[in-house]
């Protein structure tokens, strides 16, 4: 049997086969009497050895599949991708703008900690100094001190990690802006799959690949209109309608001039201006996904009996909203609100423990009484936001 690098692939040889081989190369050089046993000292130097080369066999197959995408993992996955322009979507913090309440000229450094309510793992951090001005209260940016997807409704960024004298109370007046852990590899791969079977029919999906490498980004849809007239969401004929949530502005209208075709028309209400190999400037546009506000009510029916499961939480209300909101987060684009089914708002409701039955409403307007879909147009994105969420147990 052949080993290595066949027409068939890479072919490893097993720690039995070269234990195997071992022997017999001794015993054709030494003699068949030669002792070998697992416990005679010439049989546990050659396992010894043996086992390092089996090692050396899995380094050689870890370097061949690390060529390619199906088998490679990690960082090399990452560059078996590059070669297809697909990147793995990066980690990005929560973020979430805090008041902080307190006497005048006290200085807040970098690095002042707050927690969750009831969740102290749920920790923001300042990422620069403020001084609190006349008036006595000052807001400022901070950072989750973890990656992820970490929730801080608003209302809960209220307990202070580090102690500063002079600082009363501190608060969050809205959500955080929730982030997310980098895709792992099984995530990677499915996203380059469907990002190839894109790009047979549509030379957007290169478009999306370029503005998908920059830093922050955290989705991006790419539309376009390929006929000759404008169509009924206003695009030009001809031309193409990024829509990016999160990143720089001028990073995206730069990828976007460096991906589209020559003559191709940008299509957006924002708008940068980048300039071409010659110098000349190109006014380049592009779209952030319009927040559309979801209203919900949930009416819980609680479970109060031991004896018939779990009870439902004392926070159990705060515990749905923030499920809500988690779930929400991850939304696509043009993605419709549906009450049912794999993407149905009425999964992360029932996620909660001790919940019995559940009625829900949703809708654009606040005091929804219906659960009909919501339907959200391919440069909208849904939105939602504990201050618009009511629980009823």
């Amino acid at each position: 049997m052949s080993y290595g690098v066949t027409t068939n692939g890479f072919v490893k040889k097993d720690l039995s086969t070269i234990l195997d081989e071992s022997r017999t190369n001794y015993r054709t050089e030494f003699g068949s009497e030669i002792e070998l046993g697992e416990e005679s000292p010439l049989g546990m130097i050659n396992n010894n050895i043996a086992y390092a080369q089996s090692l050396l066999w899995d380094v050689g197959e870890a370097i061949y599949n690390s060529m390619y995408q199906l088998y490679a993992e990690g960082i090399p996955l990452d560059n078996a991708m590059a070669l297809t322009n697909n990147n793995r979507l990066s980690a990005i913090k929560s973020t979430v703008v805090l008041t902080i309440t307190g006497t005048v000229g006290i200085l807040v450094e970098a690095g002042f900690m707050a927690s969750v309510l009831g969740d102290s793992s749920t920790v923001f951090e300042t990422i620069e100094e403020i001084t609190i001005p006349i008036g006595g209260s000052v807001d400022i940016t901070m950072v989750a001190t973890e990656f992820g997807a970490l929730v801080a409704s608003a209302g809960t960024l209220t307990v202070i990690d580090t102690p500063v004298y002079g600082i009363v109370s501190v608060t969050n007046a809205a959500d955080a802006e929730i982030g997310r852990l980098a895709q792992t590899d099984a995530e990677f791969k499915l996203t380059a799959k469907n990002e190839k079977q894109k790009a047979g029919t549509s030379p957007t999906a290169g478009i999306r690949a370029s503005i998908l490498t920059l830093d922050n980004i955290v989705q991006v849809l790419v539309n376009e209109n390929e006929t000759d007239v404008t169509d009924g969401d206003g695009r030009p004929p001809h031309s193409i309608e990024a829509v990016v949530q999160g990143g720089d502005s001028l990073e995206i209208a730069q990828a976007i001039f460096d991906s589209k075709a020559g003559g191709i028309q940008t299509f957006g209400s924002e708008s940068e201006t980048v300039y071409d190999s010659q110098g000349i400037a190109k006014t380049i546009y592009f779209n952030i996904p319009a927040p559309q506000v979801i209203y919900v009510i949930a009416n819980i029916t609680k479970n109060t009996d031991i004896n018939e499961g779990p009870l439902y939480p004392v926070d159990g209300d705060a515990q749905v909203k923030a499920a809500i909101v988690l779930w929400g987060a991850a939304f696509l684009i043009g993605q419709d609100v549906l009450r049912d089914g794999a993407k149905g708002i009425i999964n992360p409701i029932n996620s909660i423990a001790g919940i019995r039955a559940v009625v829900v409403y949703f809708g654009l307007a606040p005091a929804p009484a219906t659960f009909t879909p919501v339907v959200i147009a391919n440069n909208e994105l849904a939105s939602f936001l504990s201050v618009n969420i009511t629980v009823n147990s």
